[in-house]
């Protein structure tokens, strides 16, 4: 079942009020979260602008939180593929076949915007919305799926929405009314443009260190959105 940035905004708002925030713990092999994706990253002048708001909501939420935002892990996903299966390479033949379809998807699609529009709730975290700026970006998730020949892990859940999560609960939450009134009041503050250029079929890898605990996307393969087949270059072999 598909759900809205609305609904996950009221959940999640109704979750922190009431002390029932949904807190994760690194994946273990078949988490139903955290497989391979197919991801975009934003630029450098977007990226500084999220990593400054998930600093911001750290300070509110608590260091021990996971800052998806951060400089290195902010990412919109266009689908998850599988669970969670920990240091997979492109020598497995399931990561071969999801980068031989996002190769095959990028070579129908041209580049992409979307518009990032302001933050919202989740009942484990706090996410940016991004809206499809132009028929490229609408276009991303069919391409990828029929690519994939309808072989998508979560084909339904995200439907026509798309955000970027800059936060995930892992802690019990600092400041819970502060964390709800810092985003209800960033709602609609437009935070920027994402110009999508590449597709990248990536892995999660969870990270602890001076900067905190979070999970990373590890780049096995990425292609260039140029609605011509280009070449694929390669991530980690092993």
């Amino acid at each position: 079942m598909s759900v809205t940035v609305d609904t996950l905004h009221d959940r999640g708002r109704a979750a922190l009020l009431e002390g029932r925030p949904t807190l994760d713990l690194p994946p273990t092999a078949g988490s139903r979260r955290w497989g391979l994706s197919v991801v975009v990253r934003p630029g450098a002048g977007l990226a500084d602008r999220l990593a400054a708001e998930t600093a911001d909501l750290v300070a509110l939420a608590g260091a021990d939180q996971w800052a998806t935002g951060s400089t290195g892990s902010a990412h919109l996903t266009i689908f998850s593929l599988e669970p969670h299966r920990p240091g997979v390479t492109l020598a497995d033949p399931a990561a071969r076949h999801f980068a031989d379809a996002t190769e095959r998807a990028a070579s129908v699609a041209g580049p992409a915007t979307f518009a990032v529009t302001g933050l919202g709730l989740t009942p484990g975290g706090v996410i940016a919305s991004c809206e499809p700026a132009d028929d490229a970006a609408r276009a991303l998730r069919p391409a990828l799926a029929a690519a994939l020949g309808g072989d998508v892990f979560e084909l339904a859940y995200r439907g026509e929405q798309w955000w970027m999560s800059l936060l995930h609960l892992a802690a019990p939450v600092a400041r819970p009314s502060a964390l709800v009134d810092h985003v209800e009041a960033r709602r609609t503050e437009m935070l920027g443009d994402l110009t999508v250029a590449t597709l990248e079929l990536v892995r999660y890898d969870h990270h602890t260190g001076p900067a905190g605990s979070r999970m990373v996307p590890i780049t096995l393969a990425s292609t260039a959105l140029t609605s011509e087949p280009g070449e694929v270059l390669h991530g980690p072999q092993a």
